[in-house]
This record gives C-alpha cells, structure tokens and sequence, in this order.
C-alpha cells in the first residue's frame, strides 16, 4: 500500500475520537480520495487533538457540521438520488423534532427547490408555445391536409401543459412572449402556400389555454 498522505494521516492518527464524532470508521477515512475532503478531515482531527476529551462534547455539533461538509456535498454531486433520500429523512426528523447532530444540506436543498420550480415552468412553456403554434398553423393554412395533425397535437400539449398547470404560475407566465416565439417559429411558406393572416397578438388568455376541453 502507498503511504498516506500527511491530510490521511493527520486524520487516522485520531481515528478513534473521529469515529466517536462522527460515527464513521477508519474504512471511511481510507475510502476518502479528494484533497478537498482530506482536508476538512485533517481540520477536524486538527481540532480533536487541541480540544481534548474534556471540552469534546460543546464541540462535537462542530465537527459534525465538518462531516457533513465531507459527505454530503460530494454525495449531492456524484449521486443526487442517493442525496434526495437521505435528505428527505433528514427533513422528516426535523419537522417531527427529531433533528440529531446531521442538519439537513440546506444551501442544495434551497437550491433543488428553486430549481424544480424553474424547471416546472419552462416545462409548461415550452407546452404552451406548442400549443399556440399548431393553432397558429390550422389558421394559417387550414385547406391543407396536416390539419388533423396539427389540431390532435395541439389537444395533446394542452393537456399536458393542463396537468402541469398550477395558478401560482400566472403571475409568472408570459403569455404575450410565448406567442411572439410562436409567431416567430411559423414557416414562409408551407407546400408552396404562404400563410394566410394570423393575429400579432394573442387571442386567448391562459385560462383559456388550460380549461377543460368539452
């Protein structure tokens, strides 16, 4: 086996009150392969050793918040599954008021939050926008025969922007700029046939778009 590099060794050479600490094993410390976590591990076997037994225990939520650096930072980048249901239990404890020495990872999880939050809404624009230029192709060219299509597609999407459709989007959906984009997206021409005139604004409100079709 290599020699262990002197962030490895400053954390083995307490291992003993480290796993106290963190109710990890000297397999733990081993498996560790990143400077970054090396490091915050020597840190702590650092504090170990100048806090001594008699003060460990007013500094052990400390040290706790250091293994928490170690583990669940790197575990949300390599296996945010993993990192979601650890984190759930974490919150689970917490609102029954069972909250141990581990604190939920509050920077990702308000991270997540606003992330599935932004996501859910381009996912329902991105809906919408198809919606609206199907309806702008039936207009635009309604002898042609993709009409059928266009019209079944556009009753697809609207359902599916339905099933996504929460009224906390409205104050943050732009419809006026989804139907410029959909403007934007229709052909010159298709077949040969130019289109015929459509509205350069939108003629349905939201409301309209995500009410149930009779």
């Amino acid at each position: 086996m290599s020699a262990l590099c002197p962030h490895r060794q400053g954390a083995l050479a307490c291992e003993g009150r480290m796993a106290a600490a963190f109710g990890s094993s000297r397999e733990d410390w081993l498996g560790m392969q990143s400077e970054h976590d090396l490091a915050v591990v020597a840190d702590a076997a650092t504090e170990v050793e100048r806090l001594g037994p008699a003060v460990w225990d007013e500094h052990r939520p400390k040290l706790g918040a250091l293994r928490q650096a170690v583990h669940l930072g790197d575990l949300y980048d390599t296996d945010v599954l993993e990192w979601s249901d650890h984190q759930a239990r974490l919150l689970r404890q917490h609102a029954a008021g069972k909250s141990g020495n581990e604190v939920p990872d509050w920077d990702n999880i308000i991270d997540e939050v606003e992330s599935a939050a932004s996501e859910a809404k381009c996912a329902f624009e991105g809906l919408i926008l198809q919606v609206l230029r199907h309806d702008l192709e039936c207009e635009a060219w309604p002898l042609l025969p993709d009409v059928p299509h266009w019209r079944a597609e556009a009753r697809l999407f609207r359902s599916q922007a339905r099933r996504r459709w929460t009224t906390s989007m409205r104050r943050k959906i732009d419809l006026a700029s989804i139907y410029t984009d959909a403007l934007r997206a229709m052909p010159d021409t298709i077949d040969g046939q130019p289109p015929l005139p459509v509205p350069v604004t939108c003629p349905v409100t939201l409301d309209d778009l995500v009410a149930d079709e009779p």
